[in-house]
Parts: C-alpha cells; structure tokens; sequence
C-alpha cells in the first residue's frame, strides 16, 4: 500500500526541515517555501481523493442500476417459461405444504408438460423448493435462504439455473 503524500513528503531530503523551520518560525517566507515543496504531493492527494470519489460515485449509480434491473425483472406468475406455457401453468398445485415432498404429495405432480415433468423430476428437494417457494409462494430469495440456511446469491442462482433448464427443456420438447 501507498504511503500518504505527508509522510512521502517528510521523507524527502531537504522537506523535514523546512517544515520544521516552518512551524518554529511561522514566517510568510518559510510557509511560502513549504508550500512549494508541497506541491508535488497536494497534487497527488487531490488526485487520489478525486478517484476515490469517483469510484464511490460508480458504485453507487452501479448499485441503483442493479437494483432497478432486479425490480423490472422480478418473475410473476403470468411470466412466460414458453411459447403457450406461464409459471402458473407449472406451477399447479394442491397442497401447499412441501414437507411430504418426494412422497404422495408433491406439488409438482400436476405439470402436465412430458419435458418439465422430467426436468422437475431431476432437481433436488432444495431446488424444488426454492422453485416453488418463489413462484408459488412469492417468497423473495432473502426469506429462502434464511428458510434453508444459505446465502441469498445462492438461491437467486440456484433458481436461475432451475428456469433456464426448464426453458430449455419445454424448448426441446416442441
């Protein structure tokens, strides 16, 4: 790491001791030759506080683009997964209570599309759920992955990857 523009500027030859005169003797002269010497390294701090602005600023404008992404892009019931196929029409469901899933009562069970059904088949109990508790339940990611004990960018991709398989799929199947 860099050090300080002060610190390089004491370490210079000649510097120290025209600060030192400066401050024992505070005259317009010694401030005015200090001032000189200076220069060199006000300019650098002015720089270095200019690129850290500056990048504060793009991570920022950053930030509000993702956010604004994130909120024109949320998934809703009626989105399409396919040519004539919604969520809704994957997602039709009885029984909302996943706790017997893999057993008799699998939400699941009722998608009606050969292809989804084999995809669905394939993904695992975490999987299915993130599935079902965001377009079913309308769950964000942060609520399940507090649910499962996992981090939010873990779900959000997990589910990702789960609608590009089955887009993929019901794609294929036509």
């Amino acid at each position: 790491m860099s050090k300080k523009p002060l610190d390089l500027f004491l370490q210079h030859d000649g510097h120290y001791e025209a600060f030192a005169l400066a401050s024992k003797d505070p005259t317009t002269k010694n401030r005015s030759r200090v001032n000189q010497l200076f220069y060199h390294y006000q300019i650098e701090a002015r720089f270095v506080t200019y690129m850290n602005t500056t990048m504060w600023r793009c991570a920022k404008d950053y930030q509000k683009k993702r956010q604004r992404w994130h909120e024109s892009h949320a998934l809703t019931l009626n989105q399409s997964v396919g040519e004539d196929l919604t969520v809704l029409d994957v997602m039709t469901i009885e029984d909302t209570n996943p706790a017997g899933w893999g057993e008799e009562s699998d939400p699941f069970e009722l998608v009606t599309c050969p292809q989804l059904q084999t995809i669905i088949s394939r993904l695992t109990v975490q999987q299915r759920l993130i599935l079902y508790d965001h377009v079913a339940n309308q769950l964000s990611f942060r609520e399940i992955a507090d649910k499962l004990g996992v981090s939010q960018q873990s779900t959000s991709k997990s589910f990702h990857r789960v609608m590009k398989k089955l887009r993929k799929a019901y794609q294929e199947g036509e």
